[in-house]
């Protein structure tokens, strides 16, 4: 049995807080940190949004400035009146007209299989001395987003 006399050994407990459910731990270095981090990956992640859409943007303006029809159109404007315009000088009134008929075939042809429209009308065939004198000459050139047309009077 144990000595009644022997001192009672006193035992110290120590306090154990209980965390409430919405209140912040009174350390809360590790929070800041994690709402900073928080907020910096926000900010990164809008800042390469924007910076995507600014490329986007830009590769659709230049891929808009590249893909003009302008400068085709006339080219081909003046390809088409400087042809007819040789052929004229040589051959009278019919056969000027049966090689611009061929000629716009063999072009209406040659655009439609690049998926572009292309009509040439030759009218008003005046002739002179056995020879074509002038003509009126109307080009339709259609894409998908452009449309080009005009009426030309070619004196020959």
């Amino acid at each position: 049995m144990a000595d009644l006399r022997e001192p009672i050994k006193m035992v110290k407990y120590t306090k154990i807080r209980a965390l409430k459910p919405n209140r912040f731990i009174e350390d809360n270095n590790g929070q800041i940190i994690i709402l900073l981090s928080v907020i910096t990956s926000v900010f990164i992640i809008s800042m390469a949004v924007i910076y995507t859409q600014n490329m986007l943007a830009g590769s659709h303006s230049s891929y808009s400035l590249l893909t003009s029809s302008k400068p085709d159109v006339q080219n081909l404007r003046d390809m088409i009146i400087e042809e007819l315009k040789i052929e004229a000088e040589n051959n009278n009134q019919q056969k000027f007209m049966e090689y611009a008929e061929n000629f716009t075939i063999q072009l209406n042809g040659l655009y439609a299989s690049h998926g572009s429209y292309l009509d040439i009308c030759v009218y008003n065939v005046f002739e002179l001395g056995g020879e074509v004198s002038s003509f009126n000459v109307k080009i339709i050139y259609k894409t998908a987003n452009f449309e080009y047309e005009s009426t030309e009077l070619v004196i020959v």
